[in-house]
């Protein structure tokens, strides 16, 4: 049996701030942007985790996006994106496998 362990994640904030007027990458469309590389990965069919956070600390610069462990920042991310985003990520991918 194989096993394969994810050795990526991307990040997406999808925190909102209460006051009004104050930025967030939740107020500013992140929940669809995280249904959008969900989808795009499992299309894909990427080695590669799409998880929410709660913050990054770039609420001015939402939505944020990060691939995880210590990887790039994309800020002010957009639906137009997304295509682009995976097609830089998908060559960095590793896949771990492990035979029983």
């Amino acid at each position: 049996m194989t096993e394969k362990r994810l050795s990526n994640t991307l990040l997406v904030c999808t925190h909102r701030r209460g006051a009004p007027n104050s930025p967030s990458c939740g107020g500013r469309g992140s929940h669809e942007i995280l249904r959008l590389l969900q989808e795009g990965v499992r299309e894909r069919r990427l080695a590669l985790n799409v998880e929410s956070i709660v913050c990054f600390g770039h609420c001015a610069d939402g939505p944020t996006v990060r691939l995880a462990p210590g990887g790039r920042f994309w800020h002010q991310v957009q639906a137009s994106q997304l295509a682009p985003m995976l097609d830089e990520i998908a060559p960095m991918l590793v896949c771990l496998e492990k035979t029983a």
